[in-house]
């Protein structure tokens, strides 16, 4: 995993001694931006939570960026059938490995087994670069400092407090700032069409 970049500068991550491993605390978990947090999707973990240390193992479906909560799925065989999620609250937490990255069969799983939750609603990719351009050009307009975030220059960053997700709407936003949160959700919602 990479290291986590957090307002500009980058921090040194925990190396466990015996592997190649990363892990977290629960405070650098809670200090993570949202993006930073995306990077834990896809990823297998071993997470130690709750003051007795229970260990949760699995693959990171998603984490909620507010309460970083760990959304982890389990296969109990190789077909995707009998598969569940268990949610970790984010109070909880502990400390969290990373142990591996989910190979392209497992993500399949994922994607078979609990895609229609999240992905039922497909945008064309040009409708969804025309609308964060559009919405870029709106934030510039209204002087809202935003720019292009992520690997793949798919998050719209506005300072460092809010990413925006595609499709770009007002429910994609993502911040642990509720005011920011609500005031950029609103002018996203009057931008017209």
């Amino acid at each position: 995993m990479e290291p986590v970049i957090s307002h500009g500068e980058s921090q040194t991550m925990n190396r466990s001694s015996e592997s190649n491993q990363d892990s977290f605390t629960a405070e650098q978990i809670r200090a993570m931006t949202p993006n930073d947090l995306r990077r834990f999707v896809d990823k297998t973990v071993c997470i130690k939570c709750g003051t007795n240390n229970e260990e949760v193992s699995g693959t990171v479906y998603t984490v909620d960026p507010v309460s970083t909560s760990f959304v982890i799925s389990n296969f109990a065989d190789n077909q995707g059938q009998n598969s569940n999620l268990t949610v970790i609250p984010g109070h909880s937490l502990r400390l969290v490995t990373v142990t591996g990255i989910c190979n392209e069969e497992q993500k399949q799983l994922l994607t078979e087994a609990f895609g229609n939750f999240v992905n039922s609603n497909k945008t064309p990719i040009s409708d969804l670069e025309n609308r964060k351009a559009e919405l870029l050009q709106w934030f510039a307009k209204n002087r809202i400092p935003a720019q292009l975030a992520g690997e793949h220059d798919e998050l719209i960053q506005v300072t460092d407090a809010l990413f925006i997700e595609p499709p770009y709407q007002p429910e994609n936003c993502l911040s642990r700032n509720e005011i920011i949160l609500g005031k950029v959700q609103s002018l996203v919602k009057s931008m017209p069409t």
